[in-house]
């Protein structure tokens, strides 16, 4: 029997963008879903894994930002630097 395709699915909600911050240079960044990696570790649990982009270190944990929240800061970095 064939797979069926019971929902459509959102890849923006599958990997959104998550949120980094380096241990190594203290560098604070964000990394789209191609980006960074999901890993599962039976010890850990589930956590996200990139490379920092200053010092090249990999950096683990990282916390998901939603879209609202990103536009919601680029207003206030804006607004903030234009006064």
């Amino acid at each position: 029997m064939p797979m069926r395709v019971l929902r459509n699915g959102n890849p923006d909600v599958a990997r959104p963008v998550v949120r980094f911050q380096c241990k190594n240079c203290d560098c604070l960044f964000e990394a789209e879903r191609h980006e960074y990696s999901a890993v599962n570790d039976y010890r850990n649990g589930y956590y996200y894994r990139a490379r920092c982009p200053c010092c090249g270190k990999d950096v683990t944990g990282g916390e998901t930002v939603k879209k609202k929240q990103r536009r919601e800061e680029k207003l206030t970095w804006k607004s903030f630097g234009s006064e």
